[in-house]
């Protein structure tokens, strides 16, 4: 990735069989790094039911056999850093169980984000005997980031990543987590949850320097 005026650069790297693999990333990553690249960004490679492009994890601390192996995820940060480029993920967790609720009523997402996909929010679960809550479809139940345990292992995914090589993380739709951690602490209007992810180094945008170059 390299800056191209305000936005980043991207890149697609193939394999043989002609589909994106994590294999690709690091035969290609000497020109990445010749043009001018500092880092390799990677969308979701997790094992999936591909329902939603791979956003509908299944297992968010495995690579899905269709990008490669655990093997070539370490290789590929491995050949990265030796030409001084960094490694970052997507991670994809705002949709990883079900929710079940007893009210319908929910201050941080007053309606559909796909209305012409979804006509509600809320899927009623037969075995539980309870609706959950979808922000996007319903085969991707929200997670209630206001619980500990799923703090919890939120943290533990990256720490998987971040064991394995990688530099850092992309995380996928904030703008629907931190007002769902507002409603169980309104501290930093919810951006706390974000804090209590990375501690020492990310800061809410109330307290961001000005300066155009500091990291968010």
């Amino acid at each position: 990735m390299r800056r191209t005026g305000d936005r980043p650069a991207a890149a697609t790297f193939f394999d043989s069989d002609g589909v994106g693999g994590l294999e690709g990333v690091p035969r290609s990553s000497a020109i990445s790094a010749r043009v001018g690249a500092d880092t390799v960004w990677l969308q979701q490679f997790y094992v999936s039911s591909y329902l939603d492009s791979g956003y509908d994890v299944v297992d968010h601390r495995d690579v899905s056999a269709r990008f490669g192996t655990m093997a070539d995820s370490e290789n590929l940060a491995e050949r990265c850093h030796r030409l001084d480029l960094r490694v970052i993920v997507e991670l994809v967790v705002p949709r990883l169980l079900r929710r079940a609720a007893e009210s319908r009523d929910d201050p941080a997402l007053p309606g559909p984000v796909l209305p012409g996909v979804e006509d509600s929010i809320w899927t009623y679960d037969e075995h539980a005997g309870r609706y959950y809550r979808q922000t996007f479809y319903r085969h991707e139940a929200d997670l209630d980031v206001g619980r500990p345990e799923v703090r919890a292992e939120i943290a533990g995914i990256i720490r998987h990543w971040l064991d394995r090589g990688v530099d850092g993380v992309r995380v996928d739709a904030v703008p629907y987590m931190v007002p769902q951690a507002a409603l169980t602490d309104e501290r930093e209007d919810g951006y706390w949850f974000l804090i209590e992810l990375a501690p020492g180094w990310w800061r809410p945008p109330s307290l961001r320097s000005p300066d155009p170059t500091t990291c968010s």
